[in-house]
């Protein structure tokens, strides 16, 4: 039997829809990790400032979408809520800078790995995101899904990456897989 030897950190890469999300939840709810997302605090402050935005024939409230509909759903219903994420994400990177995302996720990813649990970021989609220090960035293909926005498809495929995982068939699957990638021999 192999012996898991998982990585501290894990950031996961890929494009939207590619199953990011799914594998996060295989290593929190099947292998102990922690995780978040650098967009975590890109979708709080968006509940914070709550707009209206273009949804069924008229406008509806961000924070109304999201109760009824849940993130996902809403993102992939409506357009106007990933048109307003995308803008809101790369208006703070310009104007807070680069890191103003990352800082907080590298916080919560610290405290976790200083207290011994191991930790996965799902949405690297940017150099300074992919480039930490010991982190290993696991890239997640999905046959037939290409780049959510024109930052996606800029940025992604420039990644390093250190493991791909084939996200082709089921959950069950795709759990497979990540248990075949913390088994494999890690490298530096």
């Amino acid at each position: 039997m192999a012996t898991v030897v998982k990585p501290r950190l894990i950031l996961l890469s890929g494009y939207g829809r590619a199953g990011k999300d799914s594998v996060r939840k295989i290593l929190e709810v099947h292998h102990g990790f922690s995780g978040g997302a650098f967009a975590d605090c890109v979708r709080e402050l968006a509940l914070e400032l709550d707009p209206l935005l273009e949804a069924m024939g008229g406008f509806m409230r961000y924070r109304i979408m999201l109760e009824h509909f849940g993130y996902e759903t809403a993102k992939s219903m409506f357009p106007s809520v990933r048109e307003f994420l995308v803008k809101l994400g790369h208006g703070a990177r310009k104007v807070l800078g680069e890191d103003v995302w990352r800082r907080p996720m590298l916080a919560a990813s610290s405290k976790a790995r200083a207290a011994g649990i191991h930790f996965c970021i799902s949405d690297a989609r940017y150099a300074d995101e992919a480039n930490i220090e010991g982190a290993k960035v696991w890239y997640i293909e999905r046959p037939g899904v290409g780049p959510a926005n024109e930052t996606e498809a800029a940025t992604v495929p420039k990644l390093r990456r250190d493991l791909v995982i084939m996200n082709d068939g089921t959950l069950h699957d795709l759990e497979k897989r990540v248990l075949e990638s913390l088994t494999m021999k890690q490298t530096k």
